[in-house]
């Protein structure tokens, strides 16, 4: 990397190049890291600090937050004022509370966000590992590991659920669940359950 002399950082190629105005590294408001060019934490105030925005889009409406890490094409667009995010995947981490949603960390293309819930549910301390893994999830402690885990628990909380489509509830679901397998606990909406094994529940 170098330097152009002012607030921005350039990926230097091996022959010697630099990059354009686009696909630059930026900082912004004295401690941001964002990708220039691309409207990625675009809307930054000096309240903010310490974040990295890469990617189309990535962190867009963000003015206020602190210590988020945001990867891919729209992740975590509709956040203002949420902190110590790590979202990395095209469109992860959409939706969830513009304010208050702090210490998530999502990995996967539309990992806590899709296209469907944008910005409607304010959560915390969860982590979803996986295409869709905790998609519309909202509340708080919640692990979804696998493919569509825990998708569309809008309300529910306290949740762990690993396997393809475990725990996925589209009605909202239940709290303090644990489910484990295929399909294990689909569609349950009571709380304090143990699901183990294919299509259990």
């Amino acid at each position: 990397l170098s330097s152009t002399g002012g607030a921005y950082v350039k990926w230097v190629a091996a022959s010697g190049g630099g990059g354009g105005s686009g696909g630059c590294l930026k900082i912004v408001e004295t401690s941001n890291l964002v990708a220039d060019g691309f409207c990625s934490g675009c809307n930054l105030t000096s309240s903010s600090g310490f974040n990295i925005f890469m990617m189309c889009c990535a962190g867009k409406s963000m003015t206020t937050g602190t210590g988020n890490i945001i990867f891919g094409q729209q992740a975590g667009c509709h956040f203002v004022a949420s902190s110590n995010n790590i979202i990395i995947g095209c469109k992860a981490g959409r939706s969830f509370c513009h304010t208050n949603s702090n210490e998530n960390i999502y990995l996967g293309t539309y990992a806590g966000g899709s296209d469907g819930c944008n910005a409607s549910c304010q959560a915390c301390y969860n982590i979803g590992i996986g295409y869709q893994a905790a998609c519309c999830a909202g509340r708080n402690g919640n692990v979804a590991i696998g493919y569509k885990a825990n998708c569309g628990g809008t309300s529910a909380g306290c949740n762990v659920s690993i396997g393809f489509c475990a725990g996925t509830n589209p009605g909202g679901g239940g709290n303090s669940n644990v489910a484990i397998g295929q399909r294990a606990g689909q569609c349950t909406y009571g709380s304090d359950n143990v699901f183990i094994g294919n299509l259990t529940g």
